[in-house]
């Protein structure tokens, strides 16, 4: 397997010709970050339908007080892209953060091939 799948923060999107977005975790435990400081995860993206749109992303599920931040830049239609999702946890303890991934125009994905879970130990 390629090194950035080791990483232990990774997210790996696979955009098909259709458009539809699946999403998957890449690297196994839970993450560290601290209360109120970005956590950077990187998000992979294979794109085999050679899109150019943007992908919305987006924290689904209660999770009060976590902070998504996402470029709204269109994808630059290679095959392959690394992006960045930061994300800011406000309340300290074991956080579960679950992210969708879609494309403009597009419903989200019915069997929720489309989401993520990241499980956060946020400190003081």
């Amino acid at each position: 397997m390629p090194a950035q799948h080791e990483r232990a923060n990774a997210v790996g999107l696979t955009i098909n010709p259709e458009a539809r977005v699946h999403a998957e975790r890449r690297g196994a435990g839970v993450l560290e970050a601290r209360a109120g400081e970005p956590l950077d995860v990187e998000v992979d993206v294979r794109n085999e339908g050679y899109v150019t749109s943007a992908v919305i992303a987006a924290v689904i599920a209660p999770a009060h007080g976590v902070q998504l931040t996402w470029s709204s830049d269109g994808l630059g239609g290679s095959l392959t892209e690394t992006r960045t999702v930061r994300l800011i946890v406000e309340r300290e303890g074991l956080v579960d953060i679950a992210l969708s991934f879609r494309m403009p125009f597009e419903p989200p994905d019915l069997g929720g091939r489309d989401r993520v879970d990241l499980l956060v130990r946020v400190s003081g």
